[in-house]
């Protein structure tokens, strides 16, 4: 069977630790499946409170958080909070807190419908780069290269 990447360089990627947070399991498996056959730890997370445990309780780098803008909000969750006190959270508010607690990791965030339609979240939005799905596997590899490649923070 062919590959459906072709082949990237792999410029220090063995020592980079990436956080995905996507909601839809077959996407995020696929998405986890590349990244790591282009050498990267990756980190995995359904929903943001997970993904905030991760980043709370992983030892060492988080260099790359890549976040799905959209993700599922229960109401119980949402009205009571999370057995772990924290509720349901967006990408973006997934962001804003990793790079709180992690000001060295950078950000990607992933979404089916383009930034502008953010509307209620275009103030306070953490800096970061955008993919708007659905993009190619090589498409990511690029992106994830030129954002952890970048100088800064």
């Amino acid at each position: 069977m062919p590959s459906l990447k072709s082949p990237s360089p792999q410029i220090q990627s063995s020592a980079r630790t990436i956080l995905l947070v996507e909601d839809e399991p077959i996407l995020r498996a696929v998405l986890s499946q590349g990244l790591q056959a282009d050498g990267y730890t990756v980190l995995e997370a359904g929903v943001g409170k997970d993904a905030l445990g991760i980043c709370q309780q992983h030892v060492g780098p988080i260099h790359l958080l890549i976040a799905d803008v959209v993700l599922p909000k229960t109401k119980d969750l949402e009205m009571k909070g999370s057995p772990s006190g924290v509720p349901e959270l967006d990408g973006i508010e997934v962001a804003r807190r990793v790079v709180a607690l992690r000001p060295d990791t950078r950000v990607i965030l992933i979404s089916g419908h383009p930034r502008e339609t953010w509307k209620s979240h275009r103030a306070g939005q953490p800096q970061g780069a955008f993919l708007l799905k659905p993009f190619d596997p090589d498409s990511l590899s690029r992106k994830v290269r030129e954002v952890l490649e970048a100088p800064g923070p």
